[in-house]
């Protein structure tokens, strides 16, 4: 779309009370020395599209700081209660559109104030002649024009003041999507690397390789610790068919001690398992006696239990009848409770009722005043002399006499409606009421009933003996008496015995065994010795293998590097062929070779920031023809200190320059 600027209209805007300006097209040309109004121009047409001054900032507001919109006075004081108003007419693709934007002051008088208050401001917009809410307008702009892509393709300085990688990303865009099969058809030595990537991204195999190898150059760094480590803990050598030989010669001592020790305690085990066999004999007597007792215990609980049968008997009554009189109570209790609800609602009743009679009383004495007067003009204050209004007045005091009297009537009938109705409802409450007495008394009856049968089997019981348990007496026991009698006759049999001294064999094999464990563990050390060579060995294998490893991926990665390095380049030759003036550098690489993403504009080779005024306005405007050939877009461009620039570069889109000159008064061509 080409959008060209046509005509601009201010009107109290920024110091300007009426400034009309014309645009020729490709070009025209704005003088006048500073503070002439030719950014304001640019500020009207940005505000006018977008809300906002040629530098982004929004309206000012008492609450926020911004560009100030308004026109104000030679003391600084805005001019009240004008409208602040940009009127554009532009031309998108030959279609002539007519844009209108008015800053409203919103003044309301409150209440009770004699003067009105400035409440806030409102945006009143047209579009074609045709009143707009904001919103509206807004999405009809944005049809005709995106604000950033506006902002790319109107100001030779904005695409530069982005973010480096918002830069990036416009220039990525516009270089397309070049695929990695392209980049092998260019560089044939690639091919092999396609194929080895098995349906994965570039960026996924490399890092692939890179975990891989990060995972392999781990282990293999300590790989050397880890051979030093084993080095440094190895044991000596010894002699080992020496060692071997003494352990042999103390094992055969050993065995001759253990043959001594064992001839000692079979004597003693002989003499040893008599003694046992009597112990376990006494054991079982001591048995015989405890079951004696335990069941002569049990008899006499038998005993006891039956004797006092009938106290049970008796309290397991007595607890029926508690329970049924504490039944009997928690009803009565009920009842009453619900009789008091019943009463309640027969007093509440009767005091609706005699509040109903009072009311009828008062409304029965009420009469019907009428109020003396004529009709009197309310302009001049006199009396009417109209027969047909009179007639009129003096029929509507009997029509309002007729009214009180008929709801006066109406009145009484539902007083007296409400009142009979209430009558009904107390003798059917006062018949619960009779139930809920004869219940209570029936109650009270059968409580009288249960408490006497109660009170006897109480006596009952205080009359019934209770039978107390004996403690047995082991003596009067015939079994008792027979094991404790044989207990005494096995005791009288064993003899004391004593242990065999084993202690200096015992004491003598401890120190052989120790000296054994000592020369087995000096011969141990020839296992771990074995040991630690195969791990080294290992290690040393590892070691060979794991370099190779990293070897072969460091070779894919470089491939991977030179791979990318190409595409890079590809990516820099795309984008740098849409330019004249300007070169693009994407990307840097450390020392060890690995992209690293930037984005700087280049002019002759110069930093943009380093450029010239004039350069930097070329370079920009070179930007602008090549993102409005990508767009497919043109809008008006507001060259800021056009002075500085001898010769502009060609371009598609209308230029609109602002210079500074020494004329008071703007100059438009």
């Amino acid at each position: 779309m080409n959008v060209r600027l046509e005509k601009l209209t201010l009107i109290y805007f920024k110091g300007k009370q009426r400034l009309e300006v014309n645009f020729n097209y490709p070009e025209t040309l704005i003088l006048g020395e500073n503070g002439t109004g030719k950014s304001t121009v640019s500020d009207a047409w940005h505000w006018l599209l977008f809300g906002k001054d040629s530098v982004g900032r929004s309206v000012k507001t008492a609450t926020s700081d911004g560009f100030e919109l308004k026109t104000l006075t030679n003391e600084n004081e805005v001019i009240p209660s004008v409208d602040h108003e940009v009127i554009g007419e532009l031309y998108c693709d030959n279609r002539k559109v007519t844009l209108r934007k008015i800053y409203r002051e919103d003044w309301v008088k409150p209440r009770g104030a004699i003067t009105a208050v400035l409440k806030g401001h409102t945006n009143v917009c047209y579009f074609d002649g045709v009143p707009v809410d904001m919103g509206e307008y807004n999405r009809r702009i944005n049809d005709i024009i995106p604000e950033a892509l506006f902002k790319l393709i109107t100001n030779p300085m904005h695409y530069n003041s982005l973010h480096w990688q918002e830069r990036r990303k416009v220039l990525i865009n516009m270089a397309g999507n070049i695929s990695d099969i392209e980049i092998a058809a260019l560089h044939p030595e690639f091919q092999m690397l396609l194929e080895s990537l098995e349906g994965k991204s570039l960026a996924d195999f490399k890092a692939k390789i890179g975990a891989e190898k990060a995972t392999i150059k781990k282990e293999f760094d300590l790989l050397p610790t880890k051979i030093s480590t084993v080095r440094e803990g190895m044991a000596e050598v010894q002699d080992w068919v020496f060692l071997e030989s003494e352990i042999a010669r103390l094992q055969t001592d050993i065995d001759g001690i253990d043959i001594a020790i064992g001839n000692a305690s079979e004597s003693y085990k002989t003499v040893l398992k008599g003694v046992q066999e009597k112990q376990l004999k006494i054991n079982e007597l001591k048995t015989t006696k405890q079951n004696a007792i335990q069941k002569a215990r049990t008899a006499e609980q038998n005993r006891v239990f039956e004797a006092n049968q009938k106290r049970r008997e008796l309290e397991n009554v007595i607890l029926g009848l508690k329970r049924e009189l504490s039944t009997i109570q928690t009803n009565v209790e009920n009842l009453i409770r619900e009789r008091d609800i019943v009463q309640g609602s027969i007093d509440r009743t009767n005091l609706k009722i005699s509040n109903l009679r009072n009311d009828w009383s008062t409304e029965n004495s009420r009469e019907y005043k009428e109020v003396d007067g004529c009709l009197t003009c309310p302009i001049y204050e006199h009396e009417c002399t109209d027969a047909i209004a009179q007639d009129k007045h003096a029929g509507s005091r009997d029509k309002a006499r007729e009214t009180f009297n008929a709801k006066k009537k109406e009145k009484l009938a539902d007083i007296n409606k409400e009142g009979s109705d209430l009558s009904a409802k107390i003798p059917k409450l006062q018949e619960q009421i009779d139930g809920y007495n004869r219940d209570i008394e029936k109650y009270a009856e059968h409580r009288e009933s249960k408490q006497k049968d109660l009170d006897f089997r109480i006596s009952e019981l205080e009359l019934t003996p209770i039978e107390q348990e004996k403690t047995p007496i082991p003596e009067t026991l015939p079994d008792w008496v027979s094991a404790d009698s044989k207990i005494k006759e096995i005791e009288e049999t064993i003899t004391e015995i004593n242990p065999v001294d084993n202690i200096e064999l015992i004491q003598q094999k401890r120190g052989i065994v120790l000296e054994i464990d000592a020369l087995k563990k000096r011969l141990n050390t020839k296992e771990n010795i074995e040991s630690d060579e195969r791990r080294i060995d290992q290690y040393t294998k590892s070691q060979q293998e794991m370099a190779q490893q990293i070897s072969d991926l460091e070779s894919q990665e470089y491939q991977v590097m030179q791979f990318t390095k190409a595409k890079f380049a590809e990516v820099e030759n795309r984008i740098n062929s849409k330019f004249k003036l300007v070169k693009f550098k994407l990307f840097n690489y450390t020392t060890e070779g690995n992209e690293v993403e930037v984005c700087e504009t280049l002019v002759d080779g110069v930093p943009f920031s380093s450029a010239n005024t004039a350069g930097r306005i070329n370079a920009g405007l070179d930007i602008i023809n090549a993102l409005c050939e990508y767009y497919g877009y043109t809008a008006p461009i507001f060259i800021d200190n056009r002075e500085s620039v001898n010769d502009l570069i060609p371009c598609e889109s209308q230029i609109i320059n602002l210079i500074v000159t020494k004329d008071k008064n703007l100059i438009i061509n």
